[in-house]
């Protein structure tokens, strides 16, 4: 090449990041694109945008999500891979077509989105227009593009603070802003961007992550995108271009390592916390000590089988935050595993849709596996959780039993706390406290896996089936009604989110009572020999707090 495109500097395909990779598969999604579809990924709709793209296109579901996607040009990255695998000049004459409609669309007066220049889009489109740069150079021609101004605005564009968002945007936006400095190393201010980009990711990391390693935007897929995809390959990158994020980020990554191998539930899969989506992760040793961390609002209650790793039992507990970015009001939930079949899930995230009715029920206590209020609501109203009034108050293990408790005070006059007693390997106790001002209606709910059946209701004795076990939840404080709500999408109730913009039905268990003041007290029995022949005396004391569990081979008691 010769000519304005001479300002860039070349890099080897294996020193680029990259928001796509080769794999099998990879000619195949370029001919979906190559033959006028949009494509994303897996679980997102594929459509027609024909020869000539409409930028402004609104897909029927999650309209913003999909224009996001769109104006960042991830199409340019599939063809890019089709092309690395196939050396067939076609898809990168394709990726060219693409980024000159874009450019012709940005250039023109016609309205625009918000989604044309927002960090997010931005970020990406950086590093599939390095991308297609550096595999285009010397192979087809597209000096009319211009592509060292075009990149240049998008630099000054990421450096900017007030285009700068203190979450997983940032990140984005700053390791796209160090790729367009090692990109464009003979612009004056590219050593400005490295410098920046360097700066703003070690706040980043010592912002968003806890001091255990955890990432703090409430959810297990985003510590797996910004932990794995941004950080680990920001780094790997910067490493081979003659920098670093330095040791002591680089000893804090380790521990969001670490975090994997108590998140993930015994089969490798991710739990459905917060904007999480259904997924697993391979190569991890997976430990079963159980974990808690006060900064992220999370805990881990776990015992191994030595027999069958997956006949393992795992549970999650949710009460605090560290940010407010994908939290949900999912405070003192809980989701449990159990001979490899989820027993109680969480929501998922569906769409990021504030407006959307279904993503608002997502959001809602409703929801999840909580203790809530009948037609109330709390709002999380800081970044860093004042823990006076939501938090994890307690935590204990050993090798007879798990106890966390945490506290929920935020809901307007109503104190709200709840403790679990994970008794290994098959027994959980709840114990819920409530308290308010005034006579309300408190729920405890329980939100089912789809693949659990109700099999039997008598008295206070719920029994639920698995594919491998049976469930029961026995009331021991009684309660004043159950409802039983069935995949009622019509009005938001008893649904599931695995994947985007896809819906499960599913089965939800409400336990209320109306009251000043109360208490729920429940046993979940695990397994059938267990359901059939456990003889545990529970008790709690309402003056002393005190829980007890006995049974011929323990005797607990815990001050709750």
């Amino acid at each position: 090449m010769s000519g304005r495109n001479n300002n860039l500097t070349r890099i080897g395909v294996n020193n680029l990041l990259k928001l796509t990779s080769c794999g099998p598969n990879s000619e195949n999604i370029a001919n979906i694109i190559l033959g006028g579809d949009f494509y994303h990924s897996s679980g997102l709709d594929v459509f027609h945008l024909g020869d000539s793209i409409n930028w402004n296109y609104k897909h029927r579901n999650s309209a913003n999500t999909y224009q996001l996607y769109l104006h960042s040009l991830n199409l340019i990255s599939f063809l890019c891979n089709g092309y690395e695998v196939s050396k067939n000049k076609k898809y990168l004459t394709k990726a060219k077509d693409i980024l000159v409609q874009w450019i012709a669309f940005n250039n023109s007066k016609r309205k625009k989105s918000n989604y044309v220049w927002c960090d997010h889009s931005v970020s990406s489109r950086a590093i599939n227009i390095i991308y297609f740069y550096n595999l285009s150079a010397g192979v087809i021609e597209f000096e009319e593009l211009n592509i060292p101004h075009l990149l240049e605005n998008h630099a000054n564009f990421l450096e900017k603070d007030s285009n700068y968002r203190k979450n997983n945007h940032g990140i984005m936006s700053d390791r796209a802003l160090a790729a367009l400095a090692v990109s464009m190393k003979k612009n004056p201010r590219s050593k400005s961007w490295i410098k920046k980009s360097i700066r703003r990711l070690k706040e980043a990391y010592s912002r968003d992550f806890s001091n255990k390693g955890v990432h703090l935007e409430n959810s297990p897929d985003y510590h797996r995108i910004v932990h794995g995809k941004l950080f680990l390959q920001t780094e790997d990158f910067l490493n081979k271009h003659g920098y670093s994020l330095g040791k002591d980020i680089k000893n804090k990554i380790k521990l969001g390592t670490e975090y994997y191998k108590y998140i993930l539930k015994p089969d490798l899969s991710l739990p459905l916390i917060g904007d999480t989506s259904l997924g697993t992760m391979k190569k991890i040793d997976k430990v079963f000590d159980s974990f808690c961390d006060k900064e992220a609002g999370i805990g881990i209650l776990q015992w191994k089988s030595n027999e069958n790793i997956f006949d393992s039992t795992w549970i999650s507990f949710i009460c605090g935050y560290g940010n407010k970015t994908h939290k949900h009001l999912d405070d003192l939930s809980f989701t449990l595993y159990y001979k490899s079949d989820d027993i109680f899930v969480d929501s998922g995230k569906y769409n990021y849709d504030r407006k959307d009715p279904i993503r608002k029920y997502m959001l809602s206590p409703l929801a999840h596996n909580t203790l809530t209020i009948e037609g109330d609501s709390y709002k999380i109203e800081t970044d860093r959780a004042d823990h006076r009034k939501i938090g994890i108050a307690n935590f204990t293990s050993n090798d007879k039993y798990d106890f966390i408790k945490g506290i929920n005070y935020s809901y307007e006059n109503s104190r709200l706390e709840r403790s679990l007693l994970f008794i290994k390997p098959s027994l959980l106790i709840i114990l819920d406290k409530f308290e308010g001002a005034n006579e309300k209606k408190y729920l405890q709910n329980f939100n089912l896996s789809p693949q659990v059946k109700i099999i039997d209701h008598n008295g206070n004795k719920i029994t639920l089936k698995s594919k491998n076990s049976q469930i029961q939840i026995e009331q021991l404080a009684g309660f004043q009604k159950l409802s039983k709500y069935y995949g009622e999408k019509e009005k938001n109730r008893a649904i599931i989110s695995e994947k985007f913009s896809r819906i499960i039905n599913t089965k939800q268990l409400e336990f209320s009572k109306q009251s000043k003041k109360g208490i729920f007290l429940t046993v979940i029995r695990m397994g059938d020999k267990t359901v059939s022949e456990r003889k545990e005396k529970i008790q709690f004391n309402e003056n002393t707090n005190i829980l007890t569990v006995a049974n011929e081979a323990l005797n607990i008691k815990i001050k709750v």
